[in-house]
């Protein structure tokens, strides 16, 4: 990797395992002043090199999501360092060597190519890799040789997995065409019951649209935006800056004061709510029917009582969509806590709870709406690339 033979600090974050204990002590053979880290905290001005084996640690699900959390804290320290120049930051977790593209039970870790490949775009200067090492009962001096390997003579891949029988893999995308012939016979049956997160508005929305046009199904679709009755001063009217006018004259009548900032975000629910319920007309006028819950899909509880509305309604559901997303960009340097938790939780531990909420049924078909940014990064959403992305993974895990 280039920038390795520089001076400067390397700071191992533990693994657990001795993994980084063991790549301190070959890294200190080489000359360099690497030691062991726990967290963010003990990262210095002197440090240039950053080698995150986090994604190392053993664990389950939960641990999974904290190790994801832990590693984008690591770069967002370190952020300002790499922004700079002449630093390098990489990623190792285990995912079974191919990022969890066959299907490994630490899929989720996969995530963290996302953050990488968003860093690589935000710090254009520094050097950026993620290693997906397959340990597969490597000892911990074994598998702190192979990461040693692939950091001197690796080269500038960015996406590298080690397989347990020792083969080096890289991930390229692939143009693959697609058909624009219309299905000859029914994917589903008529009537099936489909629960989509985030389905109400939308490319989402849309596409639900487009099903039922297709053929006539049923449609539980979720969202946060309560559905209410439109104040009475905004019906008839369109546009954003009528519907301002509009309620803040209404406002005045009623002697209140409005700030601008509520003004946005009363037009907004309006616009939201009219948009839900442009859904469901399109979607009975194509003779399917619709049903809208207003629900936190990471409200498991919440979650799990409009699922037993669906079920009274129509029966067992068939077909999962999770949808659902939300994006709050900065770059990573200046991401909050808050604000990372909210773009990861919605996808993650959204789709976490559709899948326990929907256990005791038979499921058909499992869909879940992803990006290019968890393929490719895109500045500002290391989170939604990070989000993302573990739902590719977890797509291959549940396939």
């Amino acid at each position: 990797m280039a920038g390795l033979a520089g001076g400067g600090e390397v700071a191992v974050s533990d693994d657990g395992a001795g993994v980084a204990a063991a790549l301190v002590a070959r890294l200190q053979q080489g000359g360099y002043r690497a030691k062991v880290i726990h967290s963010e905290e003990e990262l210095t001005e002197q440090t240039r090199i950053v080698i995150a084996l986090n994604g190392l640690r053993a664990g389950n699900a939960e641990t999974y999501n904290d190790i994801c959390r832990d590693v984008f804290r690591l770069a967002r320290a370190f952020a300002p360092r790499a922004a700079a120049g002449n630093c390098i930051f990489v990623s190792v977790q285990d995912c079974g060597g191919d990022f969890g593209l066959s299907g490994n039970e630490r899929a989720l870790l996969g995530s963290l190519a996302g953050l990488i490949k968003t860093a690589a775009q935000e710090w254009p200067k520094a050097s950026l890799k993620t290693i997906d090492l397959a340990r597969a009962g490597h000892d911990s001096d074994t598998s702190a040789g192979l990461i040693e390997a692939e950091l001197f003579q690796g080269g500038p891949d960015i996406e590298v997995g080690l397989h347990k029988d020792g083969v080096r893999t890289t991930l390229r995308s692939q143009r693959e065409p697609i058909s624009k012939e219309a299905p000859t016979t029914a994917v589903l049956p008529d009537n099936t019951v489909v629960v989509c997160s985030g389905g109400a508005r939308g490319v989402t929305a849309a596409t639900m649209i487009a099903l039922a046009q297709a053929q006539p199904t049923r449609f539980a679709l979720l969202g946060r935006t309560p559905l209410q009755d439109e104040p009475e001063a905004c019906r008839g009217v369109t546009g954003d800056a009528a519907l301002k006018r509009a309620l803040l004259a209404a406002a005045r009548a009623r002697g209140e004061m409005v700030k601008p900032a509520q003004l946005g975000r009363q037009v907004a629910r309006v616009l939201a709510q009219r948009e839900i319920r442009n859904t469901i007309k399109h979607i009975q006028q194509t003779g399917g029917d619709a049903l809208y819950l207003a629900v936190d899909v990471t409200d498991t509880a919440s979650l799990a009582a409009a699922l037993s509305t669906v079920r009274e309604r129509w029966g067992s559901i068939d077909v999962v969509v999770h949808g659902a997303g939300v994006v709050a960009d900065k770059l990573i340097a200046e991401k909050t806590d808050q604000q990372f938790e909210r773009v990861w939780s919605t996808k993650v531990a959204g789709f976490s709870a559709l899948l326990k909420a929907t256990a005791t049924d038979t499921l058909k078909a499992l869909i879940l709406f992803s990006s290019v940014a968890a393929r490719s990064g895109n500045v500002g959403q290391c989170d939604y690339a990070m989000a993302n992305e573990a739902l590719n993974k977890l797509a291959a895990l549940e396939a």
